[in-house]
């Protein structure tokens, strides 16, 4: 599932949600901890191909 994907399917599910806006808020931070963690495991990787 691509992020326009989530995302919609995010925005429909949240729409009558009276607590949305702290929902909203989890799910970007599980999204910006979710891409920190790629970053990290690719400059991990990087690293052990470089002989670090």
């Amino acid at each position: 599932m691509n992020v326009y994907q989530l995302s919609l399917r995010f925005r429909v599910g949240v729409t009558f949600n009276h607590r949305s806006d702290q929902v909203k808020e989890n799910i970007l931070q599980e999204i910006q901890e979710g891409l920190e963690n790629l970053e990290a495991g690719r400059l991990i990787e990087d690293t052990e191909v470089m002989g670090g």
